[in-house]
């Protein structure tokens, strides 16, 4: 009797210790399992975070390349002259962007359009190798500072911080603006031997240069007047607002 009791009481004894285990490791399961889903939560969102973070360099790196792949303009590129410019690399007034150029930058038009888009004394100046009047012309004496492009094609070609009063009655300069903006060669003409100067950009007769200026050249290039325009320099007010046009003369020589 006592070995027959001892048995059920043995079996239900384990059955216990059995169902105590289970729910042990269940309960054991179901705290485990929050915690994986909270690391996997945790990985997640790590990589979310990274995704962002490399997509944020990636906006402050290549917006140019974005724009490029999208055949937008490049910001950059703005910056750049949106015209031609002339040749000190500065942008044409736009009265003069649009004549047509060769590959080398040099005008090109026909005699009949050199006509049409010049003055009758400008074009006698300009295109014939005339000579205007001495004392009798636009800037012979004119005293205020800026620069004197070419009237024909807009090229700068002098500066007033060159210009001195020569006493011959036309504007002279001891210098051009920049060696490369004019050109010169042999005039033989009025039974003399001359140097004339020109316009290298359209080839605009522009006067002759002579050996007897002040240092530090000792050279007097002495311009028609009406081959020039000048584009007065802007005051410190004016910048601000908008640029002056290029002065044309008022005594009929343009």
């Amino acid at each position: 009797m006592r070995t027959l009791l001892s048995r059920p009481v043995l079996f239900a004894g384990l059955l216990l210790a059995g169902g105590t285990a289970g729910l042990l490791l269940h309960a054991a399961d179901s705290e485990t399992a929050p915690m994986s889903e909270n690391v996997t939560s945790e990985n997640a969102t790590a990589e979310q975070a990274t995704t962002k973070t490399l997509a944020g360099e990636e906006r402050l790196v290549a917006p140019s390349e974005t724009a490029s792949a999208n055949g937008e303009s490049n910001p950059r590129d703005s910056a750049a002259p949106a015209g031609p410019t002339d040749g000190l690399g500065n942008p044409l007034p736009s009265r003069f962007a649009q004549l047509p150029r060769d590959a080398e930058g040099k005008v090109e038009l026909s005699n009949d359009q050199w006509k049409q888009r010049l003055t009758k004394d400008q074009y006698y100046v300009c295109r014939n190798e005339g000579t205007e009047p001495s004392f009798r012309n636009a800037y012979w004496d004119n005293k205020r500072e800026g620069v004197y492009r070419c009237v024909a094609c807009g090229e700068p070609l002098f500066s007033s911080e060159t210009k001195y009063k020569s006493g011959t009655g036309w504007p002279s300069f001891f210098q051009p603006i920049e060696a490369g903006q004019v050109e010169t060669k042999v005039d033989r003409s009025f039974f003399s031997v001359r140097t004339e100067v020109h316009c290298s950009h359209c080839e605009s007769h522009l006067g002759h240069v002579f050996e007897d200026g002040p240092q530090p050249t000792g050279l007097r290039y002495c311009m028609n007047s009406a081959a020039l325009l000048f584009e007065p320099e802007a005051a410190p007010a004016d910048a601000a607002t908008s640029p002056r046009e290029s002065e044309s003369p008022s005594d009929g020589t343009r």
